[in-house]
């Protein structure tokens, strides 16, 4: 990753159409916390910055992938336990690839983890 990006923790993650995307996170050893977004082409072995995430600083973030979209949620930001859900269109312009989708109906939670089966999610886990 570029020099700026590559000290994180705690960072949501999900890998789109060959491309991974890394987002939030918080500096390592550090208490700053990240909302920039990522794309790794392994094709150019490159790293291109992409819109901030739009739910804000976080860490312990869930990030997964269906149906052409990234998706990330949950985590915690400075002060609070997060369920709130945003969806990432690698295709969509500048400064609207990020939108917001309902919320995750479980508990607050960071760390959480998930798998995805016939194009569905499931979120289990993590620390409330």
């Amino acid at each position: 990753m570029p020099e700026g990006a590559s000290v994180r923790r705690s960072a949501a993650s999900f890998a789109l159409n060959g491309k991974g995307y890394v987002t939030t996170g918080a500096i390592k050893d550090e208490p700053r916390y990240l909302a920039d977004t990522w794309e790794y082409d392994p094709q150019t072995n490159s790293w291109t910055q992409k819109d901030d995430f739009a739910g804000g600083i976080r860490y312990g973030a869930l990030g997964f992938a269906i149906k052409g979209y990234g998706y990330v949620g949950t985590g915690r930001d400075a002060d609070n336990y997060l369920k709130d859900f945003y969806r990432f269109d690698p295709s969509a312009s500048a400064g609207s690839q990020w939108t917001v989708v309902n919320g995750f109906g479980g508990f607050k939670r960071y760390y959480a983890s998930s798998f995805i089966i016939n194009d569905e999610a499931y979120i289990l886990c993590g620390l409330q």
